[in-house]
């Protein structure tokens, strides 16, 4: 007969806590059935528990790292616009770095094949007696310097095309 008022014994429980901005809404449910004691050897005794709870101002960590996130996506799309503005900024500089050795490179062999004539004219000319020796070297020094202009000219050129390179995301620019 006593075996047959035995019964299990049960507990259900939930709790569910949602956030409010800095606040925090906390509720429990719990409810239980416990068997027979030997005052209540005929009843089961039950129980229902509900439990609300407001918590002000506990939750501040959360706000404050929204805050910190906003700040940071603020900061990052601060250097991505920094970023875009240093990139049009080098190229439209390297472009007229470019434009610029392009006319220092024709300036410079105009000028060395006006040198060389200049050269040509000056070895007659001493060959007639005309001019004096240091004449004829004048020519030639302002030959070779004039080619090393060139030879500026060229690597001037060769940055530009590497700047660009490089500003536009093309890789080996050093290359």
């Amino acid at each position: 007969l006593l075996r047959r008022h035995l019964k299990n014994e049960r507990a259900l429980g939930a709790t569910v806590s949602m956030p409010f901005g800095p606040h925090t809404f906390d509720y429990q449910y719990k409810r239980t059935k416990l068997a027979p004691t030997v005052t209540t050897f005929e009843n089961d005794t039950r129980s229902r528990a509900h439990k609300m709870r407001l918590n002000l101002f506990d939750n501040m960590g959360r706000v404050s790292g929204i805050k910190d996130a906003e700040i940071n996506y603020k900061e990052a799309l601060n250097e991505l616009n920094k970023s875009e503005q240093d990139i049009y900024t080098d190229l439209h500089e390297s472009f007229y770095s470019l434009k610029e050795a392009k006319i220092k490179i024709s300036n410079t062999l105009n000028n060395i094949e006006l040198y060389n004539k200049e050269l040509e004219v000056a070895r007659i000319k001493k060959g007639l007696n005309e001019i004096t020796f240091y004449d004829l070297i004048q020519a030639k020094v302002r030959l070779y310097g004039e080619k090393g202009s060139y030879t500026d000219a060229l690597g001037d050129y060769h940055i530009a095309v590497a700047r660009i390179n490089k500003a536009i995301g093309l890789g080996g620019y050093f290359k």
